[in-house]
């Protein structure tokens, strides 16, 4: 797909990457879940240093905040 489509689908890579890595459902024991999210943090490292300029992994970050953000308002929600 390349560092263009990479560049213009970074709020979709980074939420379904974020999904992926909050899902209970993707393991079924811890261990599982550990190797898991390494390797998503592997995928998105790899995908953002290896494909994108230095203005495009600002704007990876600031995707990742916003994406960890609302994910953490959902969480919060359901503790309340």
């Amino acid at each position: 797909m390349g560092a263009q489509w990479l560049e213009r689908n970074m709020a979709l890579f980074v939420k379904h990457m974020v999904t992926l890595a909050a899902n209970p459902r993707s393991s079924q024991t811890h261990i599982d879940a550990v190797y898991a999210r390494k390797c998503i943090v592997f995928i998105m490292s790899s995908s953002v240093q290896g494909m994108l300029g230095e203005k495009a992994q600002v704007n990876a970050a600031k995707e990742l905040a916003k994406v960890i953000a609302k994910e953490m308002e959902v969480m919060s929600e359901f503790h309340v």
